[in-house]
């Protein structure tokens, strides 16, 4: 089925969008018009498809046809819906693939809500996938695929014509949605850098019922157009993308961190929602770790741990992006060596027995330090846990030896909660009892609240010392208390 939409100018109709089709129509169904349509425009883009399609044994590349403008100028808020229903409902098309050419040219007014320039659906049932495009306040336009998910493709100020096609396989309930921009020179559109893949599953796979495009603009919170050059949808699920997109790119990204002594983290970025996962050890041929993995686009990274390494062998990651019967390049991660040695937290307590307060208001002219027992080793690092803060301030945090005499410091800014690590020049252990001491700028109006609990050794000291003046050398805190505070140091053993 393809929508070639007529010729002429004004107002689209659902007569245009009949007579416009191209292929057995009225075997599947008819347009219909789901709303009074009166704001969308029939366009001439004047543009020629860098690929034929074939409709029953004759091609057709798109170049006579017109296009559908969702213009925000025109839109009074109300949608306008140009629908195509099949005539023997439900309908039985076991799986489908849609494409459509599209050209977003939006802005959002600064301030005003997060507005849809408009919904290009495929609708089944109560369980629908869909293309929607929606632009946000950082002038971001998001690709969704599915009712029930979130976002999934970033297009950033993307204003260029895009191939957009749409797989949905109602026997398993996936839906996978690939993007390509395309470059105009003269009337010819070539083919341009591949947008991603995003990829969804509905709970239930259903029947498609209709295929609708529908406006759905904010006058009133920005402006700009949407353009639909060409609207094409047949059955079946192979051969997707349905265009040969060229070569593509790997991933952006792939970071790996030794994140336990016998655990690697990865890191993996967009734009491909689906990869596969594969593990080089010790430099040798790489095997799969996972065959297909949906790595969610709507977080800017997605974590991968593997904690099936062991020392001392060496590793690396290799990660290819996989776009229906297609794939990318391969992007590498970096080699991790399990033989080196580990650096870990040494803390004076834990967090689960950290259940009481230490809350500081302004002014607090007390310096409080807490000792806890360290391994040998390398010091990179200490660290405090804030359970509440309100506003943003300075903090001090320095490491004492058993005599309390001043090794190293760092001052950070607090604003949020969670641990704040302070990165201290390294410093060589034997191990052995240490104190680490800290001191907060708490301004007007402001509070900081710290957790203390049963440490070993129990020891929480205060001094009547200024934020300008900490740290003190020595440490010279007088009074103690039978608890400690969550505060620890990264120690690197030695090889």
């Amino acid at each position: 089925m393809i929508v070639n939409f007529s010729s002429g100018s004004g107002a689209l109709t659902a007569a245009k969008i009949t007579s416009g089709t191209h292929g057995p129509m009225a075997a599947l169904g008819e347009w219909s018009e789901q709303s009074t349509i009166t704001h969308s425009n029939i366009v001439n883009p004047s543009v020629i498809l860098p690929f034929d399609i074939d409709v029953n044994g004759t091609l057709y590349d798109g170049s006579e046809g017109q296009g559908m403008e969702f213009n925000f100028a025109l839109e009074p808020g109300d949608a306008d819906v140009f629908q195509f229903s099949f005539l023997d409902l439900p309908r039985t098309v076991s799986s489908s693939i849609v494409l459509l050419l599209v050209k977003t040219e939006t802005t959002l007014i600064p301030g005003q809500e997060a507005t849809y320039s408009n919904d290009l659906i495929v609708q089944e049932g109560g369980n629908y996938s869909l293309i929607q495009l929606i632009l946000n306040f950082a002038d971001q336009r998001l690709a969704i695929t599915h009712s029930e998910g979130s976002f999934g493709m970033i297009l950033g100020s993307n204003a260029n014509w895009n191939l957009i096609a749409l797989q949905r396989n109602t026997a398993t309930g996936q839906t996978q949605m690939f993007m390509q921009e395309c470059t105009l020179a003269g009337s010819q559109l070539s083919l341009g850098e591949v947008v991603g893949l995003s990829h969804s599953v509905t709970t239930a796979a259903s029947l498609i019922t209709y295929l609708r495009l529908q406006s759905y603009l904010r006058p009133a919170h920005g402006g700009g157009k949407t353009t639909v050059k060409l609207l094409a949808m047949r059955e079946g699920s192979t051969g997707f993308p349905p265009w040969n997109p060229g070569t593509m790119d790997g991933p952006q990204s792939v970071s790996a961190d030794r994140t336990e002594v016998e655990q690697i983290t990865l890191g993996i970025s967009g734009p491909y929602a689906l990869v596969r996962i594969e593990r080089q050890t010790n430099g040798g041929a790489y095997s799969v770790l996972d065959a297909s993995r949906d790595i969610a686009l709507e977080t800017p990274v997605f974590q991968y741990v593997d904690d099936t390494v062991t020392v001392p062998n060496t590793y690396r990651y290799k990660v290819v992006g996989l776009v229906g019967d297609l794939e990318t390049n391969e992007s590498l991660s970096p080699t991790i060596d399990l033989s080196e040695p580990f650096a870990e937290w040494a803390d004076a307590i834990s967090l689960a027995s950290a259940t009481d307060d230490l809350v500081y208001t302004n002014p607090s002219n007390n310096g409080v330090s807490t000792s806890l027992v360290l391994p040998a080793g390398t010091v990179t690092k200490l660290r405090i846990y804030i359970s509440a803060i309100t506003g943003t301030m300075g903090f001090k945090a320095a490491l004492y030896d058993g005599v309390e005499a001043l090794l190293e410091s760092d001052e950070e800014i607090a604003s949020t909660t969670g641990w704040l690590e302070f990165t201290i020049t390294p410093y060589e252990s034997a191990g052995g009892t240490f104190t680490i001491a800290w001191q907060i700028d708490v301004g007007g109006g402001e509070t900081v609240t710290l957790k203390f609990g049963v440490g070993n050794p129990s020891q929480l000291k205060f001094g009547a010392v200024s934020y300008a003046a900490f740290p003190t050398d020595p440490l010279g805190y007088g009074g103690s208390g039978g608890s400690a505070v969550a505060v620890g140091a990264l120690v690197t053993p030695p090889p």
